[in-house]
């Protein structure tokens, strides 16, 4: 048998069209609507998450440790009312606030009760006791008690009842 002769056998055979990726069968097109959704949900996530977490970041760049007792506090009531909406916190006195911040963010569960140690506890209570004191707007904060404040800022989450308001 000759080589030539085995390849005039196949002159007759056709080969098919090659086949179009379009259009795209059904499991394309549920893959693609899922990474859509996923795409759409994930950013949505980050813009909420980047909203929220705004005016935290501007209350901490606010705090310096040439911030008073007094000035602290406002800021933190300011923080409270922007969170958990003006009509439950403006009318709260300073010790009302100390208990507010207690009941809301470091006791809120055991597992952030945890993270908070008695020193720290006191810290945030000796800051809402200077409130009371003639020194109040003119000594600084000590860097623990800036320290502290900015622990609780940054322990707000929406797992405790804050709302971005």
């Amino acid at each position: 048998m000759n080589p030539n002769d085995l390849m005039e056998a196949f002159k007759d055979v056709q080969v098919p069209a090659e086949t179009s990726w379009w259009p795209l069968a059904w499991g394309w097109w549920l893959v693609i609507i899922l990474a859509l959704v996923l795409v759409i949900a994930l950013g949505r996530y980050i813009y909420q998450h980047k909203k929220f977490n705004a005016f935290k970041k501007q209350i901490i760049k606010q705090l310096k440790p040439s911030l008073s007792a007094k000035q602290a506090a406002v800021l933190l009531k300011q923080l409270a009312m922007h969170y958990y909406g003006r009509t439950s916190v403006a009318s709260l006195s300073a010790s009302q606030m100390h208990e507010f911040w207690l009941n809301t963010v470091v006791k809120h569960t055991d597992k952030s009760a945890k993270k908070w140690q008695q020193a720290e506890l006191n810290l945030l209570s000796a800051l809402y006791s200077q409130q009371y004191t003639a020194e109040a707007h003119s000594q600084a904060l000590s860097a623990e008690q800036l320290a502290t404040v900015v622990k609780l800022v940054k322990q707000i989450s929406r797992k405790n009842g804050a709302q971005d308001v």
